[in-house]
């Protein structure tokens, strides 16, 4: 529960950042709007970027994980990585076409 509130929060004022400021550039110009142009903002929207790929790799194998167990499929085996490369692709291909 107090997992949920804090995000609810973290999602809330994402949304109201992004109704003050519409721009593509995420992350990344919430961070110039908190600290301007400069090398704190660079490495700190890296990190974000970094940090962002790395979780969605562990959602994608957690997937591919709970996949399996639907299945009864062996834990030994390459379905995990596949199901998650799958969806990781799957993404992708969302994004691209601008959902």
């Amino acid at each position: 529960m107090i997992g949920a509130i804090v995000t609810g929060f973290s999602a809330y004022s994402y949304i109201q950042m992004s109704h003050t400021y519409p721009d593509a550039g995420g992350i990344g110009m919430f961070f110039v709007k908190a600290y301007g142009k400069g090398t704190i903002t660079a490495v700190a929207s890296l990190l974000m970027a970094v940090t962002m790929v790395i979780n969605q790799s562990l959602v994608a194998r957690t997937f591919g994980t709970y996949t399996q167990q639907l299945f009864n499929i062996d834990n030994n085996t390459f379905f995990v990585p596949a199901l998650g490369v799958l969806l990781l692709g799957f993404a992708f291909i969302i994004n691209i076409t601008n959902n």
